[in-house]
Order: C-alpha cells, then sequence, then structure tokens
C-alpha cells in the first residue's frame, strides 16, 4: 500500500508535467502538484503505511506480469486522481461563480433546516453505541450503521449549505457592482419633452453604434469570465479521465492474464477483481454522456469528484473495510474508518453545494404582477 501512494503520487506530477508542456495552461501543473503533495504527507505521516521492505508473496514473483499489470492499475489511480483535484479547482470557480441572480443566504441556508436535526440524531446514536451516555444505550451493528448513515448525511447536507453560503458571500465581496448603479426612486427625471428637444441630431458614427451589438453588462460579463476559465478545465478533466480509463482496462485486461497464469482463471469475482471493473463502468458514463452531448460541463466537473469514490473504494476499501478475497497481501488492519468518512464527506460536500448555488442563481426570478 506504501508503494502504490508514493507511485500515484509520482505518476501524478508527471502526467501534469505532461499536460502543462502539451497546453501551456496552470491548472494541470496546479492539480498535479496537489495530488503529488497530499500522496507525499500521507505516505509519509500515516503509520498504516508501512515503508519496510518485505518479501514478496510466492504469487507475486514475476516481475514482468507485477511491473506490467500493477503499475499499470494503479497509473490509472494516478490519472483519476489529477482528474479529481482539477474537478475541486472547477467546483471552486463554480461555488464562488457570478449567476443570472443572487440567491438570498435564506434560500441557500435553507438545507440547514432538515440537516442539523438529522446530523444531531445521528451523531448522538453513534455515541451512544461506542455508550457515551453509559452501557445502557448500547445498541445492534444494524443500529449504529443506521445513525451512521444519518449522521453522514445531514453532515454532507449541512456542510453543503455552509459552503454555497460561503461562496455566495465570496462573491458578493468580489463583485459588489455586478447589479450596475442603483437609481433613485424619489428622484425628479427631467420631462421627456425637454430632453427630446434639447437633444441634438446623432451623427453618423453614433448611429452606427446605436446598431452595433449591445455589450453585456458587469453581471454578464462575469458570467462569460467564469465560463472561459472552466472551459478549459473541462477539457482537461476529460483528457485525464480519458487516460484513467484506458490504464485501468489495460491493466484489468492484463491482470485477467496474470491471474489465469497464477490461480488458473482469468476471472474469479475477487473483490479487487471487481472493483477495478466497476471503476471502468462509472467512468465511462460521464466520459460517453460528455461525447454524446447528454452530460453538460458541469456535469463533467461534478462526476470527476463523484466518481472518485470507486476509486477509493478500489484502492483504500477493499483492503482496509473488506479485506477478503485472492489479494489479500494488499490488506492491511485498521484503516481509521470514521476519519475517512469525515474526509468523504467533506469532499462530496464542495459539489453538493456548488450545485446547490448554481441551480439557485440560475432559477429566473419570479415577477409579481401589481
Amino acid at each position: 500500500m506504501y508503494e502504490t501512494v508514493i507511485w500515484v503520487a509520482l505518476v501524478a506530477a508527471v502526467l501534469a508535467l505532461a499536460f502543462e508542456l502539451i497546453y501551456r495552461r496552470t491548472f494541470t501543473a496546479l492539480a498535479g502538484a496537489g495530488v503529488a503533495l497530499l500522496g507525499t504527507i500521507t505516505a509519509a505521516n500515516v503509520p498504516l503505511l508501512d515503508p519496510s521492505i518485505k518479501s514478496l508473496q510466492p504469487v507475486l514473483r514475476s516481475n514482468l506480469w507485477l511491473t506490467i499489470h500493477v503499475l499499470t492499475e494503479v497509473s490509472s489511480y494516478a490519472a483519476f486522481g489529477l482528474a479529481w483535484a482539477l474537478g475541486l479547482i472547477a467546483t471552486i470557480y463554480y461555488l464562488t461563480a457570478t449567476y443570472r441572480r443572487s440567491p438570498s443566504y435564506g434560500e441557500l441556508a435553507s438545507p440547514l433546516v432538515p440537516a442539523m436535526p438529522l446530523l444531531s440524531i445521528g451523531v448522538g446514536g453513534v455515541a451512544a453505541s461506542y455508550g457515551a451516555f453509559g452501557p445502557e444505550w448500547t445498541m445492534s451493528d444494524a443500529l449504529f450503521y443506521v445513525f451512521d448513515v444519518m449522521a453522514v448525511v445531514g453532515g454532507v447536507v449541512a456542510a453543503s449549505a455552509l459552503l454555497a453560503l460561503t461562496g455566495e458571500a465570496v462573491n458578493r465581496l468580489t463583485h459588489r457592482d455586478i447589479d450596475g448603479p442603483k437609481v433613485d426612486p424619489f428622484a425628479d427625471p427631467a420631462p421627456a419633452s425637454a430632453a427630446a428637444s434639447s437633444r441634438p441630431r446623432p451623427t453618423v458614427e453614433e448611429i452606427r453604434a446605436m446598431a452595433a451589438p449591445a455589450t453585456l453588462d458587469a453581471r454578464g460579463q462575469a458570467m462569460q469570465e467564469t465560463a472561459a476559465m472552466i472551459k478549459p478545465l473541462s477539457n482537461f478533466i476529460y483528457r485525464a479521465m480519458q487516460v484513467g480509463v484506458l490504464l485501468i482496462a489495460a491493466g484489468t485486461i492484463l491482470g485477467g492474464v496474470w491471474a489465469d497464469y497464477s490461480w488458473g482463471r482469468f476471472w474469479g469475482w475477487d473483490p479487487k477483481e471487481v472493483w477495478a471493473l466497476i471503476t471502468l463502468l462509472i467512468y465511462l458514463v460521464p466520459l460517453h454522456g460528455r461525447f454524446a452531448g447528454w452530460v453538460s460541463t458541469f456535469g463533467l466537473v461534478f462526476a470527476s469528484v463523484v466518481c472518485f469514490l470507486s476509486v477509493v473504494m478500489a484502492w483504500y476499501g477493499v483492503n482496509f473495510v473488506l479485506g477478503v478475497g485472492l489479494h489479500s497481501y494488499g490488506f492491511v488492519e485498521g484503516g481509521s474508518q470514521g476519519a475517512m468518512s469525515l474526509i468523504l464527506s467533506g469532499m462530496m460536500a464542495l459539489p453538493i453545494g456548488a450545485a446547490w448555488r448554481r441551480h439557485l442563481g440560475r432559477a429566473r426570478p419570479v415577477e409579481v404582477q401589481a
């Protein structure tokens, strides 16, 4: 597990550098540096990742297949990690972007009404299952998981609403004059007839200027600038997903060939094999949807973050949570599932908060008739 984390950090940096040299944009370099830094810090500070060198299992003593299959499969995690980091950068743009209207803080905070009671009940139930309120409050595993799910859902929804509020506050601070100058309703306008009589005849240049297309207002210009920033990010996400799908498809097929050579069967529905296939299929959905025009730019950005959960399950979950199957040489006891759940919940809150604020910002304001 330690070696795979180091390898993912290296491949993410190399892939980001290749994109940077080809397209000359700083987004990929920033995302690759972030993934590489996160991987290096994780490998150096997580006690469960043992850096000591040990003897390989007999089934792994094949330098050819070990190099081809394992490095190809793990390299796909690096490509998907790069797409995930690019998606987080694009999500921050969406979270603080300017939309057709500025939703009120009350609208953005409305999910907190059901989320906070759900979070409180869930956290209280989980704490009671650990004996925080006495031994008489302990409960069965099934009830514990019910409270755990309640706490996770409530926490994600509450964090999403808070992030949406933060994004709206940042947008209002950075675009204070977005709606243009305010008109005093109590001002006494000049009579229309007097203004028309005192106005000189327009020149030819003025007539041409009036016939030209109207320029965008401040809100329209801000929306256009955001779209210009997100467009290249979505292209890089698409390219990184393509590289990851190619690598994981090749690694899964080569793993089957190695399994047939070592265990006498090409496919055995082992958890590691199954989750590699699930990851491949999950990433194929936004790629094909984007190619067919069914998935929007925001949909691709959202998918780059959400789909990475399958990589986390294939890479971390099978080793630390399931712990069964023929790939037992990669399993580790422990895994800090609680801390990992908090990290994943926070990771999911960012795109959901951006989606919530985008939904409210794109809604047309209701016109009140007199």
